[in-house]
């Protein structure tokens, strides 16, 4: 700021102030974040200033535990922005992509590890998907602030009563059709994630277009608070 005080006073008063001018734009080229490639830039999130990523994010293991971890953190940084990027791990360079791009339009980014039992059928075996949390949180490092890994029951309690279900936009898509239950367990899923991170801004593949879709339709009916 004072470097760009002093480049502007110079050129007003007719003085050559070569190295403040250049340290001035070296700085604003520095604040402007530029669109990731393939993702689409989240333009009504307030990018105020990456926040310090540590050398190992924060794991919590509850959404309880995030709730407070979110409180402190909005109560000592207020105004900071926080990316959401909701993955069931296995993380591979494609999720990298997806953090990078959170990183490059919030101040703070959180990744959760689910494997959702929702979006799985009787016969299909659950729990040969594969967990690779320990390998996930070092790939982590230095990338994200918080890593969030919720246990299945805490996010379905054995009275858990409520679904979201898309099956009139769904009908007559040949991919519902084949998996029945996997896009309305997404759906269930992402909005209860939505809801517990509150988060400026969320962060999906383009990989999937019909659950894309289905994301989209699910937080424009809530009204989810959530780019």
């Amino acid at each position: 700021a004072i470097n760009g005080f002093v480049a502007r006073e110079g050129r007003r008063v007719g003085v050559s102030t070569p190295l403040n001018s250049a340290l001035a734009t070296l700085v604003e080229s520095m604040n402007q974040v530029d669109a990731v490639p393939g993702f689409k830039r989240v333009n009504s999130v307030k990018h105020t200033g990456v926040l310090t990523v540590p050398s190992a994010p924060a794991v919590l293991s509850s959404v309880a535990e995030w709730k407070k971890h979110r409180a402190t953190l909005k109560s000592s940084h207020p105004g900071r922005t926080i990316g959401f990027v909701p993955t069931m791990g296995g993380l591979h360079e494609g999720h990298l992509a997806l953090i990078r791009a959170a990183r490059a339009q919030c101040d703070y980014v959180v990744v959760s590890i689910f494997v959702n039992p929702k979006q799985f059928a009787a016969n299909e075996d659950l729990h040969a998907y594969p967990r690779t949390l320990d390998a996930d949180c070092a790939k982590l490092e230095g990338l994200a602030h918080a890593v969030l890994v919720p246990q299945p029951d805490d996010m379905y309690p054995e009275d858990f009563s409520t679904s979201v279900t898309l099956t009139p936009f769904l009908k007559g898509k040949v991919e519902h059709e084949r998996r029945p239950m996997f896009f309305n367990g997404v759906a269930t899923v992402v909005a209860k994630l939505l809801s517990a991170v509150s988060a400026d801004a969320a962060f999906f593949g383009q990989k999937d277009g019909l659950q894309c879709a289905v994301v989209r339709r699910l937080v424009r009916d809530l009204s989810l608070p959530t780019d």
